[in-house]
């Protein structure tokens, strides 16, 4: 599945775009524009990751009822990783600006 991380208000401005805009590397420099690629990339592998534990825990039961739960037909749960800073602050940037996330 294909996802459209370009955002309403400006349909010309790319997530990756924004995100390389508004972040720099540990240097204070700007981000390269491979360096966006890469990140968003690594952030979708990071995201199939996440949802592969959640099924494996799920399966063999060690899913952590009081912290993942379904309600209505939705699951919530609490990441089983954590996200390194830089696929960390794009998430959120995902999050903030983007109102595909919710389908993402």
């Amino acid at each position: 599945m294909q996802y459209d991380f370009n955002l309403g208000t400006n349909p010309d401005m790319t997530m990756e775009a924004r995100f390389l805009r508004e972040n720099t590397n540990d240097f204070g420099e700007n981000l390269t524009p491979h360096t966006g690629h890469v990140i968003i990339s690594e952030f979708k592998k990071f995201m199939v990751l996440q949802k592969l534990e959640i099924l494996e825990r799920k399966a063999n039961g060690t899913l952590d009822s009081r912290t993942n739960y379904e309600e209505d037909g939705v699951w919530y749960f609490e990441s089983p990783f954590c996200a390194p800073p830089h696929i960390d602050k794009f998430w959120k940037q995902l999050i903030i600006y983007n109102k595909t996330y919710e389908k993402f």
